[in-house]
């Protein structure tokens, strides 16, 4: 069955997340030197990244924002130095936080490529990230994508996380097209393999190192892999 739409996760398959991490240590040397912090800031953005651990591996459940989580590891640890967190220190983070991603977040090489692709096939293009709003729409200006797709879902605004299937129902609905004719595009094996094939779609693994899922209908390498496959289920 030919397809109508494709819908694609956001950080890992389209963002290169090795330079989502670079700005957060930036952001977090930033704010060891902007508070005089006795801490190196490579050793502040690790304990950051601790405390973020457990929601980088999703929210299936209730979604809370990512910029509310990060808000308490910032003013966790400006009181772990003796630091006051300010509604003003917020601000001040946050402005250096977005600074810090404009500078230095980045697509993968081939995203644009892939996306020009696609976009020539005729189908409706989307994204379904797990990730708050206002972020992913700032993000996707940042690199360049914003105007690549036809319908932005977030969990924050399905109110879920993946693999949770509500936030794919949402993005299908917003494509108009039935699961069946719809392919998910990620990187993650349990939450955008396995929520996809948990409500009827097409499935693309996008592996660039390590072992791919045996759920997944198919699996690519890179960004181009990912065209030429779309290609050929589109035809």
């Amino acid at each position: 069955m030919p397809l109508r739409a494709v819908l694609f996760d956001f950080g890992g398959t389209l963002l290169d997340m090795a330079t989502d991490d670079e700005a957060h240590r930036r952001a977090f040397a930033w704010t060891a030197e902007a508070w005089r912090l006795p801490v190196d800031g490579d050793a502040l953005w690790r304990r950051h990244m601790e405390y973020m651990e457990p929601y980088w591996h999703g929210q299936p459940g209730a979604w809370r924002p990512l910029r509310d989580l990060t808000r308490e590891s910032f003013e966790r640890l400006l009181r772990a130095y003796a630091r006051e967190p300010t509604e003003e220190a917020w601000d001040r983070f946050w402005r250096a936080y977005l600074d810090a991603h404009r500078d230095v977040m980045r697509p993968y090489p081939d995203a644009h490529e892939c996306l020009d692709r696609i976009a020539a096939l005729g189908l409706h293009v989307g994204v379904l990230s797990d990730v708050d709003i206002d972020f992913l729409d700032f993000a996707l200006g940042v690199v360049g994508l914003r105007d690549r797709f036809d319908s932005i879902t977030t969990s924050e605004e399905a109110g879920v996380g993946k693999p949770n299937p509500q936030a794919f129902r949402l993005a299908l609905q917003k494509a108009g097209a039935p699961a069946s004719e719809t392919a998910y595009v990620g990187d993650s094996a349990k939450r955008d393999v396995e929520g996809a094939r948990a409500v009827g779609m097409r499935t693309l693994h996008v592996v660039r190192v390590g072992e791919p899922s045996p759920a997944a209908e198919r699996v690519a390498r890179d960004l181009r892999e990912v065209a030429a496959i779309l290609e050929e289920w589109a035809r």
